[in-house]
């Protein structure tokens, strides 16, 4: 939380050629990860009621949204290890065959119950404004 006096904490991220991002907090690195492309463009957005998405453009024009996860944990990972119970385990994974099985003897793929479209208008020209 922020008291009226501070300044607000900011964040840089950073796309490298090789297709990295960087999220860096003041000079430390605090997140990174590898996209299948470079990056033209980086932005961050709100899409679904999900902050926080990294979108990115890249040289073909294909935009991406990546989410980073969740912060990772500030403490010690618990050591405490629970018996495992093999039977409810195997009894599961056979479950889950037979339902694998089912839908593929069905043959075919079911629609999602929601979809998205997006439509998007590319002007003629850019940066025309006269720049000279």
């Amino acid at each position: 939380t922020e008291s009226p006096d501070s300044i607000p904490e900011h964040n840089l991220i950073i796309g490298s050629h090789t297709g990295s991002v960087m999220v860096y907090r003041d000079l430390t690195l605090i997140w990174a990860a590898r996209l299948s492309h470079p990056a033209a463009a980086l932005s961050v957005g709100t899409f679904g009621g999900q902050a926080g998405l990294i979108v990115t453009l890249d040289d073909d024009g294909t935009i991406t949204l990546s989410y980073l996860g969740t912060d990772p944990p500030s403490s010690a990972v618990s050591t405490d290890t629970k018996e495992l119970n093999y039977e409810a385990m195997d009894e599961e994974h056979r479950k889950l065959l037979q339902i694998i099985r089912d839908s593929s003897a069905e043959g075919g793929k079911t629609e999602p119950a929601d979809t998205f479209s997006l439509r998007a208008q590319v002007p003629n020209a850019c940066d025309s404004g006269g720049y000279e």
